[in-house]
């Protein structure tokens, strides 16, 4: 006798429309949560996140309280506030036994960087493997982890279904087990235009997209300094500037950064500002008429490279530059990333020159890559429908 169709639980780092948006989070969650609805129906998806409320409404299903601990911040909190961890416990055990399977969507950052968010994906993983629900996972970064981390990943990620990985060299080499490669989720999410972004569009013919981040090592002097370069370099091609913030809760994060450093602009190459943070198919409109962009951002180098943008990727240290190694990898173009250390900004002024004069080698990445990639895009939601399916018999 045929069972009835449980829930799938998708874990991702989403918050919806509210103050914690997060363009690159929310753009992987909306095409999974769009595709998954599509196989299972929309009734059956179960979404933790951290703004269960919010993200609910956003996406249109039922959403349930997962919070991003470490190990010892969570054995901390079970003797501080006992009750609404063991509420959280119980909630989450109570789905697990209820569905077929665990979709994990992009942004997981599994890494040591993010100890916090890698530990408490981890917890909620054994807890998956305890009750022998399924774990696939898509868009994923891996690495780079401590010895400790490793070893944890390492046990816990060989019992998963599918491990889709969004870069073909890096993320593989971090565990031995087998990884899928294929591009992110976001390389699919559709644009459509805000009132805010489509009034920019309109008024300015010829923009260049910035979009910066804090990151620990990152000063406000490495900011400004970067800046006053690209403010230079606008004039002179005469560009109006498009700031493009992804994260900014509590209204900082990204805008703070565009506040301070918006004074190195003038009337002559004007400075704009996207505010509030925009949603990410509108950000990826808006992207779609630079001419060109610069960015610490992993998913505005997604953004402008799904839209055939030529665009500088500007890391920090070895998970940032991996991952926007990645992001170009994926679209099988030469990366062109900075370093925001580099204290030479000729090698940046060089590095613009040459993405402008591919510009139509980035046209054509984009047109091929958006159509050949989508089947292996779309192999995890395929191995989800595949294990469901075999469940029912």
């Amino acid at each position: 006798m045929k069972r009835k169709c449980k829930k799938i639980l998708v874990l991702a780092d989403v918050s919806g429309m509210c103050e914690g948006y997060h363009v690159g989070d929310e753009a992987m969650a909306e095409v999974a949560i769009s595709r998954l609805s599509d196989i299972f129906g929309r009734q059956n998806i179960v979404l933790f996140c951290s703004s269960p409320e919010t993200a609910a409404k956003t996406y249109g299903v039922k959403a349930v309280a997962l919070y991003s601990r470490t190990d010892q911040q969570r054995k901390k909190a079970l003797l501080t506030r006992p009750h609404s961890v063991i509420t959280e416990f119980v909630k989450v055990i109570i789905h697990l036994i209820r569905c077929d399977l665990v979709f994990v969507s992009g942004g997981g950052n599994h890494t040591s960087v993010w100890p916090h968010v890698l530990e408490s994906r981890l917890y909620y993983y054994r807890l998956a493997n305890f009750f022998r629900k399924p774990l696939v996972f898509s868009s994923q970064t891996l690495g780079p982890f401590s010895k400790t981390h490793r070893e944890m990943c390492q046990k816990t990620f060989r019992h998963s279904a599918w491990v889709g990985v969004r870069d073909k060299e890096y993320s593989a080499k971090q565990l031995d087990i087998p990884v899928h490669f294929a591009v992110d989720d976001a390389v699919y999410l559709s644009t459509f235009h805000d009132e805010q972004t489509q009034k920019i569009a309109d008024e300015h013919k010829k923009l260049l997209g910035i979009s910066l981040r804090n990151f620990q090592g990152v000063t406000h002097e490495h900011h400004e300094k970067l800046c006053r370069f690209l403010a230079i370099y606008a004039r002179k091609a005469n560009l109006s500037t498009v700031f493009i913030p992804h994260h900014a809760a509590n209204n900082m994060g990204d805008l703070d950064i565009a506040r301070r450093v918006s004074h190195v602009w003038d009337a002559e190459a004007p400075f704009l500002l996207l505010e509030p943070v925009p949603h990410a198919s509108a950000v990826k409109a808006l992207t779609q008429n630079c001419s060109l962009v610069v960015t610490m951002r992993y998913h505005q180098v997604v953004f402008s490279l799904s839209v055939g943008v030529p665009t500088i990727g500007i890391y920090v240290e070895e998970y940032t530059r991996a991952k926007l190694n990645g992001a170009f990898e994926q679209f099988g173009l030469k990366p062109l990333l900075f370093s925001i250390n580099d204290t030479v900004h000729n090698n940046l002024e060089s590095l613009i020159e040459e993405a402008l004069q591919l510009k139509d080698v980035f046209k054509n990445a984009a047109s091929v890559v958006g159509s050949a990639s989508l089947e292996d895009n779309m192999k995890p939601y395929f191995k989800a429908r595949e294990i469901t399916n075999e469940a029912k018999k």
